[in-house]
């Protein structure tokens, strides 16, 4: 009778174990898959912050510019706002707003974005406009690369080897 007990609370740990392993499982997947929509949000931000930048390059030095040409000026600052505003929601469209490095890196692309966005208002193309929209860029960059990493797998937090060692983890190729 007390093996028969013994028995089921052995299984029962046994089943609750699997059970983890699979939640752990399921949230591993869950945390990819948003990672990946991550990268992929700054990635198309990154496109989109070179070809703005790229039109603002097309009237760099040119101190002549026509009434037509401010007016295109003025739009594609426009459309350097909106993906101000745009980058500046990405953070907590992924519930990543209270994060100190990526808060600091927005307030740096924040500030980078308003100098060129405030040139090109004016239909202008100078100095702190191209200056802005190319530390953008590098940003976007090193914030794309940052999330491009392998993150640390949870357990490694508490050093190598608190696994259950049930056979279920992640095997490297090449390691």
């Amino acid at each position: 009778s007390t093996r028969v007990l013994v028995e089921g609370i052995r299984q029962s740990f046994e089943a609750l174990a699997e059970a983890n392993a699979q939640d752990d499982d399921a949230a591993r997947r869950q945390q990819e898959q948003e990672r990946r929509e991550l990268r992929e949000a700054y990635r198309a931000a990154l496109e989109d912050q070179i070809a703005i930048w790229a039109e603002t390059e097309a009237f760099a030095g040119d101190d002549r510019l026509d009434r037509r040409e401010r007016a295109e000026l003025r739009r594609v600052g426009q459309r350097q706002e909106a993906l101000r505003v745009e980058i500046e929601g990405i953070p907590g469209a992924h519930g990543l707003d209270e994060i100190g490095v990526l808060s600091l890196m927005h307030d740096r692309l924040d500030a980078a974005l308003a100098d060129a966005v405030r040139s090109l208002g004016r239909g202008r193309v100078d100095e702190p406009a191209t200056r802005g929209q190319a530390r953008a860029a590098r940003l976007l960059g090193t914030i794309l690369e940052t999330l491009s990493e392998q993150p640390p797998k949870p357990e490694d937090e508490f050093g190598e080897g608190s696994g259950s060692g049930s056979g279920s983890g992640v095997s490297r190729s090449g390691s």
